[in-house]
């Protein structure tokens, strides 16, 4: 088996202690803060602390995507020495970055022709990526090659990932064009926390509204009781928007539908979060066979 080493975005939330353990690389990505440039390079709970702060004082944050340069300039020295990198990208119903991986592939071959550049459509985003990325460690340690590993990580996303989140605040769906202004005022008079899921196509589809974020989180956990594997041998990612108790509250009730469940919480990165805002909890997690 050719060596190649697994890379993913730094819009995936994960566990960093895992991805230093096995060796699992993340190509960074950048955003704006007020107009200033900022670089996101993985799970870094102090700074996101402060980014998260600042979009609650009415700061502005954007993102922008990875270019086929980039790409180019990550993985060319992996591929000069003959190294294969088998790349999880963030939804391409979501970003342009699976097709600037895929561009960035057919150039690169041409100039490293034993080595191959793997782009996976994740079809997903935060702790989805995440749990794409331990199989594809998993895999890895199985003996499966990078192609190989691709193949396996296509069928995990289509049959078996399920990822739900609720959003505190309806100014960033606004600002993102998702609900209209009006809508923004009134449902933040209400306390309304809008309940997003990720499709199948790797988009997001708002499907329900709770009142509170307590509902919120009962909804949340509902669905994990109604529709999780229980017997099947994945974390359950919760990631936050600096939103610790929501994220623990949500932990607790994981916990007693499934006393076996591996729970791994982490920072929503800024990728993710620009578009969520403070306070947002996102769950991911393997769901039952239909």
């Amino acid at each position: 088996m050719k060596d190649y080493v697994i890379y993913t975005d730094a819009s995936a939330d994960v566990d960093s202690d895992f991805l230093n353990a096995n060796g699992v690389k993340t190509v960074p990505m950048e955003y704006m803060l007020d107009g200033e440039p900022q670089s996101c390079y993985g799970n870094d709970a102090e700074k996101y602390k402060d980014f998260y702060g600042k979009l609650r004082r009415g700061s502005n944050a954007t993102t922008s995507q990875i270019t086929p340069f980039i790409y180019e300039e990550t993985f060319s020295p992996l591929l000069e020495k003959g190294v294969s990198v088998l790349y999880i990208s963030l939804s391409s119903g979501l970003s342009s970055t699976f097709q600037s991986a895929c561009t960035a592939a057919k150039t690169l071959k041409e100039k490293y022709p034993d080595a191959d550049l793997i782009p996976v459509d994740s079809l997903f985003a935060t702790g989805g990526m995440g749990l794409l990325c331990e199989r594809a460690v998993r895999n890895k340690e199985n003996g499966l090659s990078a192609a190989e590993n691709a193949s396996d990580l296509a069928l995990l996303r289509k049959d078996k990932l399920a990822g739900v989140c609720f959003v505190d605040n309806l100014n960033h769906l606004r600002k993102g064009g998702r609900i209209s202004a009006a809508t923004a005022v009134f449902g933040t008079i209400l306390n309304i926390k809008p309940l997003i899921a990720i499709t199948d196509d790797g988009t997001l589809k708002n499907f329900g509204k709770c009142q509170g974020e307590r509902r919120a989180l009962k909804e949340l956990a509902d669905i994990y009781k109604k529709n999780a594997d229980f017997s099947a041998d994945y974390s359950v990612y919760i990631c936050d928007s600096d939103n610790p108790k929501g994220s623990e509250a949500l932990a607790q009730s994981i916990k007693s539908i499934n006393p076996n469940a591996v729970i791994k919480k982490v920072f929503l990165t800024p990728i993710i979060g620009t578009h969520l805002g403070p306070d947002s909890v996102v769950l991911c997690y393997v769901k039952k066979q239909s």
